[in-house]
């Protein structure tokens, strides 16, 4: 970009330069060079934010946040009293913990070293469906399952009886489990 701008501005400049004196050469060189350190600057800024507008990663964020289902969220754990189990994706727990702290207690973050393998095995047990799922949905005692609507877990808790969709969007499926007579209810 730079190169191709000042390719085309050289001859224009070369040209009112050279019926310029000794003096207004050097005024012009100085406004030649203010010039393109301008052009410069306005190329940087302009490309530094440009790249910060089509670049969903910029800062190792993922862009894609769970924003409709946390706001179901919330308005859920205004309803209860107690601070209930969710089950997330890792990559989801810093934004849970940002937007709903102390109320929520994340299950599990992107923080590999904190957590240990044992919380990403069974992340992944239950995430992917594997053999022992279920034991293990009912052994953790998860209120609610905030998932991507692509992860096995999705379809496998959509035929349960005693889980509940809540809310769904292109980003994220929100599920409550249902306790007591509403789980075992045959109209459901």
């Amino acid at each position: 970009l730079l190169s191709s701008l000042e390719l085309s501005l050289s001859p224009a400049l070369s040209k009112a330069s050279a019926s310029l004196s000794a003096k207004e050469k050097r005024s012009s060189s100085f406004l030649y060079s203010g010039f393109f350190n301008l052009v410069l600057l306005l190329c940087v800024c302009f490309g530094l934010n440009l790249g910060s507008r089509l670049s969903p990663n910029v800062i190792g964020i993922d862009a894609v946040q769970p924003h409709g289902a946390v706001a179901a969220l919330e308005k859920e754990l205004n309803s209860d009293s107690d601070s209930p189990k969710v089950f997330h994706s890792p990559d989801w727990g810093g934004y849970l913990s940002f937007l709903l702290w102390p109320q929520l207690k994340t299950y599990v973050d992107d923080r590999n070293v904190l957590n240990g393998r044992e919380y990403y095995e069974r992340f992944f047990t239950l995430s992917l469906g594997k053999p022992g799922w279920s034991q293990l949905l009912q052994q953790e005692n998860f209120d609610f399952a905030l998932l991507r609507p692509q992860m096995p877990l999705n379809v496998l808790l959509s035929a349960r009886k005693d889980w509940e969709q809540i809310y769904q969007d292109e980003d994220a499926v929100l599920y409550k489990k249902i306790s007591g007579e509403a789980a075992t209810d045959p109209s459901r």
